[in-house]
């Protein structure tokens, strides 16, 4: 990974991202696809697994809320309980969301609400999350807990078409105000989303946006229009220097116990530069300029990432707001502290 004299925060956070999914065995799944939404044991999950690695993984790496729960084991009642969110990504964008201290989020596609308390619970109490759906039944199944975790006056339910909700934002002087945005909806309309997110986010915000594979139809587009349009978005936000972009891998496929092909969870950071303010070494919670010790040739223009093992920090110890160390057998630890 290149960082030159002009970094960009966004770059040091697509990394913290990646640090996420690899150092604490998260892997970012399906929600038409995979089998991998829930842990400990198939009983408790949405559609449970067959695979032990798997478990373990998610065992050892997941705290659910208990009103997460809730919603969780109502939702495997549901026939269409495909449709929510991987309780492994939930947790992942929870984390980035805090990292990012947002308190201002935005959900274009709800169901029955598993995301939107995710996101309720880490704002503080003045935040607020926009839920954007058209099936007011499937968030009834979620009001309940939202209510009963103490949250409901952070959200913010529009039943209605989730573009006619995001112009109403635009239009009422909205733009550039929300710090976090997850679309999960409906996929045809995935670009307007996108586009109108990126408007709604501030400099510096995150957009998650799901299902990017749809299963494996973006290599098999023929007469499918879901396909081809994610196959777009795919390609246009590879070229979109709008933003920054990583792709969670998901598992690859002879670890996915269902044969299936999982999907990937692109997240678009939007553009934010500062200037670099040197690297900070740290080691065993000690903070120490040793810039020379983690790979370095110049503290300000090339980091080199040893191994791909990463692990993504938030440390107020670390006074120049960005963290880039090392551990045994190449690890980095990267944290973020405010903005520079």
């Amino acid at each position: 990974m290149s960082l030159l004299s002009g970094i960009s925060k966004e770059s040091v956070i697509g990394t913290a991202v990646l640090g996420c999914v690899f150092a604490a065995g998260l892997w970012a799944g399906s929600r038409q696809s995979s089998s991998h939404t829930g842990f400990q044991g198939a009983k408790n999950t949405v559609l449970g697994s067959n695979n032990v690695l798997l478990q373990y993984m998610l065992e050892n790496s997941l705290r659910e809320h208990p009103s997460l729960k809730k919603i969780r084991l109502k939702t495997v009642e549901h026939p269409y309980h495909f449709m929510m969110v991987a309780c492994e990504q939930a947790q992942l964008m929870a984390n980035l969301a805090k990292l990012i201290k947002t308190k201002k989020a935005l959900e274009v596609g709800v169901y029955t609400g598993y995301n939107t308390l995710n996101m309720a619970l880490l704002l503080p109490d003045d935040g607020k999350v926009v839920a954007c759906d058209v099936n007011e039944e499937y968030a009834n199944i979620g009001k309940p807990i939202w209510k009963e975790a103490g949250v409901e006056h952070k959200i913010d339910l529009r039943i209605k078409e989730a573009v006619q909700t995001l112009d109403e934002l635009l239009a009422a002087g909205e733009a550039e105000t929300f710090d976090f945005a997850f679309i999960d909806a409906d996929k045809e309309s995935y670009d307007h989303y996108y586009e109108k997110c990126l408007k709604l986010i501030r400099k510096g915000g995150i957009i998650a946006i799901d299902n990017v594979l749809l299963g494996g139809r973006v290599l098999n587009r023929t007469n499918d229009i879901c396909g081809q349009v994610l196959h777009d978005l795919n390609q246009k936000i590879l070229r979109d220097h709008r933003v920054n972009m990583s792709e969670l891998c998901p598992l690859p496929p002879d670890l996915n116990s269902s044969g299936c092909v999982a999907e990937q969870l692109i997240l678009c950071k939007a553009l934010e530069y500062f200037r670099c303010q040197g690297i900070t070494y740290r080691k065993n919670f000690q903070v120490k300029h040793k810039p020379q010790k983690v790979g370095i040739t110049d503290p300000c223009s090339t980091h080199r990432i040893q191994q791909g093992c990463f692990m993504a920090l938030h440390s107020p110890a670390c006074p120049a707001g960005v963290c880039i160390g090392t551990e045994a057998q190449g690890c980095y630890y990267l944290a973020y502290r405010g903005r520079l």
